[in-house]
């Protein structure tokens, strides 16, 4: 009839101790009978929450609980102990004001949040929401190779933009709370000044930013054409240079790294040991000698010896004693097959 397949019911905001109030709601239950009873819990109000949400509990019998206002300085902590008292679970929680800032709970990320550690998986589901895998691989390719231009670093700032509020990725970096100082907030209009500078330039310019150092006119141009100081577009030059400068130099070491014989192979045995360790596979005899053997292997393809130890001491080989062993295997093979 109503051509949808959800109907959500919002009901005003009360408090557990207003019995009329609280009477209307079970009386609202009751009539609609609903599929869910979610809670929306201020995040804010730290442990207060936690009575807040068991009397309602015990009224309604919740379905989950919405935690708020995790965009502020609330880590969620009390996410924990509405979990632990009411024997209910947080489902979702709101970072923002907008519809997109409701995202589905998970308790890795809010565990990781709450010790101050940020929450890189979801700084990843961002990222992967807006931006195409393929073509971002693309681009750290190119941008590696030292091929970075100012159409690129316009792109990145839009796709920093529309992962939401800059502040919010920010907090989700792991231990970045406690490398800036107290207070420390992010000023999103310098992206909007940055996006209008690199607009203010031709094609050409955004293509080839050394042509500001060889005509500084340049700026001046830029600068009317954005309504920002030349001064502003000068910092934004000498940003983009040094980004550029680290990105060449970070693919010519990697470049330089994969040359060194048995350089891919030690990687891919760390990697492989590092898996063994991380999966619960370290009790697996099988798994943990196959990493060693080819970690060993790779350091011996090097040069070296057990990692840390240096070059392994070339060994003298007696090939009298070789030649006697040789002899006798083929014995036992032969007695064998008797």
């Amino acid at each position: 009839k109503l051509k949808c397949d959800t109907i959500v019911y919002d009901t005003a905001g009360r408090l557990a101790i207003d019995e009329p109030l609280m009477k209307e709601l079970h009386d609202i239950r009751s009539s609609i009978e609903p599929q869910n009873v979610f809670l929306v819990v201020d995040a804010m109000i730290g442990q207060d929450s936690v009575k807040t949400a068991k009397s309602f509990h015990d009224l309604l019998g919740l379905s989950g609980i919405i935690l708020t206002k995790l965009d502020g300085d609330a880590r969620g902590g009390a996410a924990i102990s509405i979990k632990n008292v009411t024997g209910t679970a947080v489902k979702f929680v709101g970072t923002g004001e907008s519809l997109d800032r409701l995202e589905e709970f998970r308790a890795d990320g809010m565990a990781s949040r709450i010790l101050g550690m940020g929450d890189v998986v979801g700084l990843m589901k961002d990222f992967e929401e807006v931006v195409d895998e393929k073509k971002a691989e693309q681009d750290a390719r190119r941008m590696l190779r030292g091929q970075f231009t100012l159409d690129d670093f316009l792109e990145q700032l839009q796709t920093l933009q529309s992962m939401g509020p800059l502040q919010d990725l920010l907090d989700k970096v792991p231990f970045f709370a406690e490398s800036v100082p107290e207070g420390f907030q992010v000023d999103e209009r310098e992206i909007g000044q940055i996006k209008a500078i690199v607009s203010s330039m031709t094609r050409q310019e955004r293509a080839r930013g050394e042509l500001f150092q060889k005509q500084p006119t340049r700026i001046i141009r830029v600068a009317r054409g954005s309504g920002t100081s030349e001064k502003q577009v000068a910092e934004i030059l000498q940003r983009f240079a040094f980004m550029k400068q680290m990105m060449g130099s970070i693919g010519s070491q990697a470049g330089m790294l994969s040359k060194i014989p048995g350089m891919k192979q030690l990687a891919a045995a760390n990697r492989l040991r590092d898996a063994v360790k991380t999966g619960g596979l370290e009790g697996n005899p099988m798994m943990a000698n196959l990493a060693d053997s080819l970690l060993e292997a790779a350091i011996a393809e090097q040069g070296g010896g057990r990692p840390g130890s240096g070059p392994a001491p070339k060994r003298i080989v007696d090939k009298g004693k070789k030649k006697s062993k040789r002899k006798m295997q083929k014995k036992s093979r032969r007695k064998s097959r008797r």
